[in-house]
């Protein structure tokens, strides 16, 4: 359904050639240029959903200014498990805890630098 509404015009920034539903740019994806690509089309906000590598890559550029992590009593995956990257305890990104709305045995927590 996303891909059919009219309204969202999905971007995809990749590497690879491979088709795609969406407007696709091209090329080595690097997050000083990805972001100032989408700056020039106009978007002022965006959210991302991604695993450890994806997550540790933006904080290793310092472009993250807000994380949303649910805790729950579930354990999936095989790769990184919330983020990858080689910070000390003195150098990691640090953030404020914003929000934290428990909901059943979940827990959303906001987060902001």
């Amino acid at each position: 359904r996303f891909y059919e509404d009219p309204r969202v015009r999905p971007l995809f920034f990749s590497p690879a050639d491979r088709e795609m539903p969406a407007e696709v740019v091209r090329g080595p994806v690097e997050v000083t240029p990805l972001l100032s690509e989408l700056e020039r089309r106009g978007v002022a906000t965006l959210l991302v959903e991604g695993g450890g590598s994806l997550v540790g890559w933006l904080l290793e550029a310092g472009v993250v200014d807000e994380l949303c992590v649910t805790l729950c009593p579930l354990v999936l995956g095989s790769g990184p498990s919330l983020v990858s990257g080689g910070w000390t305890v003195a150098g990691a990104p640090r953030f404020t805890l914003a929000a934290a709305h428990p909901l059943g045995d979940e827990l959303y927590t906001r987060w902001v630098r």
